[in-house]
């Protein structure tokens, strides 16, 4: 087991079924004993089975409920994984990225910002890729894409600027 985990985690699931299972029918000494040891082996990964040497009953107990602790915690890593991987690639998707700077013909610029392989290099092939000819148009354009970072291929971004006007 990796218990790295019980390091970086401040819970864990102890299920109310556990007590019909192994609680109920124990002293208050042994519930005491069993809980002390859940915690120290939560806490450190490590626990006291000298304790367990007088009551073997205790120890399956014990045994059994870790089991299910432990598969929690390996469940519980693997979805924080899942998740920092999955808000490392959103990131990287929001990123600035690259930008591309292309001359109108009124002689002013507009640039693009965002995944660079995805945008038109020149003033006619953005004019032929969205078939917007009106140069503001194509500058409200522009602006509504630099909002998306070019996230999307261009006729995605296009659809979408059509549906806000």
């Amino acid at each position: 087991m990796n218990y790295e985990i019980y390091e970086e985690k401040e819970s864990f699931i102890l299920y109310s079924s556990f007590y019909h299972l192994h609680f109920a029918d124990l002293t208050n000494e042994e519930k005491g004993i069993l809980i002390d040891c859940i915690f120290q082996y939560t806490l450190t990964g490590k626990t006291d089975f000298d304790v367990f040497e007088r009551d073997r009953g205790l120890k399956v107990s014990f045994r059994s409920m870790i089991d299910a602790i432990d598969r929690n915690n390996v469940k519980w890593a693997e979805s924080k994984e899942r998740r920092s991987n999955g808000n490392k690639k959103a990131w990287a998707k929001r990123k600035l990225g690259d930008s591309r700077t292309i001359e109108m013909p009124n002689d002013s610029f507009i640039t693009l910002k965002g995944n660079i392989a995805n945008m038109p290099s020149t003033f006619d092939e953005l004019k032929d890729r969205t078939g917007i000819t009106n140069y503001e148009e194509i500058r409200n354009f522009v602006e509504y894409c630099n909002l998306h970072l070019w996230c999307e291929p261009l006729e995605v971004l296009k659809k979408g600027y059509e549906e806000i006007l």
